[in-house]
């Protein structure tokens, strides 16, 4: 069930940017979907946990290690927002996927873990799929590539501190709460400081906000954090390449968008990391069993 989480939440993302050019066709700024999506899944979340009665209750040390990791979740929606005054969507989304390579590259480098060969290609077929959703001949800008590139390291710091942290083991419900509280208290505080935070919108606009807020963001984190506690932040990582496939897949649908070779063959590498990253856990499983069979009949 893990697999199905995270991909599950992967998808819920890749919806995002479809219903942010929504709001943003409606009056919205990129700042005021970040603040909105966030504030708005705070009553949502909150009247969730209150019907399944799980306790809000938590010690300096848990609102401490939460507080950091709102940091890598808000500080990545708002660097992703600030590159696209620079570079293009589709470039920016590229250079912040890199992140699950990233992620293996701590977890090998830094955390010491076992190397692991399959993750490897893994990490470079979800690479390389991303890759080919980008547009070649887009304008690029340093400043821009910078700011996409910094938001593919705190998301990869977020999600390794989720699982390293004890994080991963809290009600999943209760660590939305505060993450949405803490998370939408900042993005408000950038998007009025940047007089960017827009309220006066259509009820169409309000009605994709909600949208947001529940799917995007209580139902998606709700998602990640079942997955995280199952297959760990590196499958996660691989498996969220989904995302940007997603994103192509409702603009080809939804918005015309042209199917080319090029996002064919993108589609091919996403999808044959996440086949690889099942097929390497059910032959670990396997070999598992085969052990304990042989060290039962010893």
């Amino acid at each position: 069930m893990g697999y199905l989480f995270a991909i599950g939440s992967a998808v819920l993302y890749g919806t995002m940017p479809f219903l942010a050019k929504e709001i943003f066709a409606c009056g919205g700024t990129e700042l005021t979907v970040v603040a909105l999506r966030f504030l708005f899944a705070v009553p949502i979340v909150f009247l969730i946990v209150r019907i399944m009665k799980i306790p809000l209750k938590i010690t300096s040390v848990e609102f401490g290690k939460l507080f950091l990791l709102a940091q890598g979740y808000v500080l990545t929606n708002i660097l992703l927002c600030f590159s696209y005054n620079y570079i293009s969507s589709g470039m920016a989304t590229t250079i912040h996927f890199i992140y699950p390579a990233l992620v293996f590259f701590i977890h090998v480098s830094i955390l010491s873990e076992k190397f692991d060969r399959i993750k490897l290609i893994c990490a470079v077929l979800g690479l390389a799929g991303v890759f080919c959703f980008y547009t070649p001949g887009e304008a690029a800008s340093g400043v821009g590539m910078i700011l996409a590139f910094c938001s593919a390291w705190t998301y990869a710091f977020y999600i390794i501190f989720d699982e390293k942290s004890g994080m991963a083991l809290m009600n999943p419900y209760k660590l939305c709460f505060y993450i949405s509280v803490i998370c939408g208290l900042e993005a408000s505080f950038f998007a009025v400081l940047r007089d960017e935070f827009v309220t006066k919108l259509p009820f169409k606009a309000w009605g994709f906000v909600i949208i947001l807020a529940l799917g995007v963001t209580v139902l998606a984190i709700v998602l990640a954090q079942e997955s995280l506690k199952r297959i760990g932040a590196e499958k996660i990582s691989f498996l969220s390449t989904f995302e940007p496939m997603t994103s192509l897949v409702l603009g080809i649908a939804l918005m015309g968008e042209t199917l080319n070779f090029r996002t064919v063959i993108g589609i091919t590498c996403v999808l044959t990391s996440a086949v690889l990253i099942v097929m390497g856990k059910a032959n670990g499983k396997r070999h598992e069993q085969a052990v304990g069979g042989k060290g039962g009949k010893s």
